[in-house]
């Protein structure tokens, strides 16, 4: 007999955000480590002290607005450096932001989240894409890469339990402890022991697509977290990140390794053209995602916020915006598990190259910066280098259009 239907999981809903900057705010290691900001209009600027008062950032004496800001970097470890992301358990919210820590419990609502740091958070399940339980045993771009996901889910599931074993069971996710997880497929419902299991990717249909504000912040936490605030609060006490979706995660004063911004001043780059060099067939197509890929780690120093990830051999075409004076982006390479990648960049604008960079290897995040002012377009090429190959792994990280202003 088919056991009657239960009703669809209800969700906590999030409070709604005003987009704004506050605070008094300090990072680093400790409160006196180096920080290096860089700025619209090129220049760097570098200190110890780095404040955040209403929408100014202040650098020890010195203080800009944030729409003049394009990022600040805070030196110190990342815990995802130091030993593979696939080993560590994290929640994957559905803009892409990465919470590392275990997972606790779901009750029907909301997703339990114990930080390395100690802290709890409570998620509101349908703002949670993925979880991936610690322990390894399973390759994580399954979650983060929708062609992959499409491919695995059953017709009909809601929810995915993803085995460490290899495959998966679909049904609707009931709950979890640290025990059991309880799903209810077609057979009925069924308990797993949680320690056969990788992760639970939630159904899509089941999530709030995220908001983005018009200004925001992208944080590197020194845990390897990376997420967007639309409000942040913090000081040498420690404080609060807000993100678009209203849920508050608490930061402590010396967990931000990296702040990039986004204002009416430096503007994300826009949906780019595709175009694929002559290749293996059934390339697959640039995926966007703010934590760029989910297999390993980008870069010793990676910002992870909204990029491109593509493999070597693809160029993206960006329309440029009439007033824009210059082209930000980051760029950083991987490849398989204990492999060493190398590839070539180009850079051009209008068809006329303005950047090459030959033998770029694995492990270091590369800022480039281009002059734009009265383009239409600017194209940014991935080939294969001397120990590179058509299935290493490129990104481009957080391209922005920096518009052109008045002021000095």
């Amino acid at each position: 007999m088919t056991p009657p239907p239960l009703p669809r999981r209800t969700f906590l809903s999030a409070a709604a955000t005003a987009c704004g900057f506050a605070g008094t705010m300090a990072v680093g290691a400790t409160f006196y480590d180096p920080v290096t900001i860089r700025l619209a209009n090129g220049a760097q600027a570098a200190g110890s002290r780095l404040r955040v008062e209403g929408a100014t950032l202040r650098l020890d004496d010195r203080s800009w607005p944030w729409g003049e800001v394009l990022d600040a970097t805070v030196a110190g470890p990342v815990a995802a450096d130091l030993e593979p992301d696939g080993e560590r358990g994290w929640v994957e919210l559905t803009g892409g932001d990465r919470l590392f820590g275990t997972a606790t419990a779901f009750d029907g609502d909301a997703i339990g989240l114990e930080r390395p740091d100690g802290t709890a958070l409570s998620l509101p399940a349908d703002r949670v894409r993925g979880v991936r339980f610690p322990g390894g045993g399973f390759e994580t771009g399954a979650l983060t890469k929708p062609h992959r996901l499409t491919l695995l889910r059953d017709r009909g599931a809601d929810d995915l339990a993803l085995l460490r074993a290899g495959g998966r069971t679909g049904g609707e996710l009931l709950g979890f402890d640290t025990a059991t997880v309880r799903l209810r497929t077609a057979a009925g419902e069924l308990t797993l022991p949680r320690a056969e299991l990788a992760g639970l990717s939630l159904s899509p249909d089941l999530q709030t697509p995220p908001k983005t504000p018009d200004s925001f912040l992208t944080l590197l936490l020194a845990d390897g977290s990376h997420l967007t605030a639309a409000a942040l609060t913090l000081d040498e006490t420690g404080g609060t990140a807000v993100t678009p979706a209203g849920i508050e995660v608490p930061i402590a004063a010396d967990a931000v390794r990296r702040i990039s911004v986004v204002s009416p001043r430096v503007r994300e780059a826009g949906e780019p053209a595709a175009t694929f060099a002559p290749g293996p067939a059934g390339s697959p197509p640039p995926v966007r995602d703010r934590t760029v890929t989910g297999r390993r780690a980008v870069a010793a120093d990676r910002p992870r916020p909204r990029g491109w990830g593509v493999w070597s051999g693809t160029t993206l075409t960006f329309p440029v915006p009439p007033d824009a004076a210059a082209f930000d982006v980051g760029f950083a390479l991987t490849a398989a598990a204990g492999e060493l990648a190398e590839c070539d960049v180009q850079i051009a604008v209008d068809g006329t190259t303005r950047q090459e960079r030959s033998g770029l290897r694995t492990g270091k995040l590369v800022p480039l910066r281009i002059d734009v002012t009265n383009a239409e377009r600017v194209a940014l090429t991935i080939a294969p280098g001397a120990l590179g190959g058509v299935q290493d792994e490129a990104f481009w990280i957080a391209p922005r259009f920096v518009i052109q202003s008045d002021e000095p």
